[in-house]
């Protein structure tokens, strides 16, 4: 989503972040585009290698795949700047 956070921060898990005045609640874990995402119509052109390295994850996992399990804020509390997407 257009966030001001790093590309591939964390920004809501599956049922969203109620302290975000954007809707975040879409089932599944919400990452930032990037501070290069300032639209959304720039939002794929500026996440588009993790995107893809994420669609390559799980078209290769197929069926096994599943969302991983992360709690917002998790990183931060372990010195982590943002989570990778794949």
């Amino acid at each position: 989503m257009v966030h001001d956070s790093p590309l591939g921060t964390l920004v809501a898990g599956p049922s969203g972040d109620p302290k975000s005045v954007a809707f975040t609640t879409f089932g599944c874990n919400v990452y930032s585009g990037g501070p290069d995402a300032v639209t959304t119509d720039t939002l794929l052109i500026a996440a588009q290698k993790q995107i893809l390295l994420w669609m390559e994850r799980v078209a290769i996992q197929g069926d096994s795949y599943v969302n991983p399990s992360l709690k917002v804020g998790e990183g931060v509390k372990q010195g982590v700047q943002h989570v990778q997407w794949y």
